[in-house]
């Protein structure tokens, strides 16, 4: 998470990090593009993005979210696309 991390400061994106104690829930990464937050989950394989799933299917005003997988570009499910890691830098 940490390299995914420091591309994006370096593309200029500032991030944050959400944790939601009460609904054991939490987002590896937020950024803001056009004044919308964009979460983004890094995964070590294309596994379950449980909080991602939910965030985004109760949020309807984020327009995108990513999860960045160790595999390749996956379709899109509930707006969330997969992408692998390397495409970080695309963000």
């Amino acid at each position: 998470m940490l390299i995914n991390g420091d591309i994006l400061i370096k593309k200029n994106h500032r991030i944050w990090f959400y944790r939601n104690e009460t609904k054991k829930q939490e987002i590896d990464l937020l950024i803001q593009t056009d004044g919308n937050p964009i979460p983004i989950e890094v995964k070590s394989g294309n596994t379950k993005a449980t909080s991602l799933n939910s965030i985004m299917k109760n949020s309807p005003g984020i327009p995108i979210a990513y999860k960045l997988i160790d595999g390749n570009i996956g379709e899109f499910k509930n707006i969330i696309l997969s992408i692998p890691l390397y495409m970080a830098m695309f963000l």
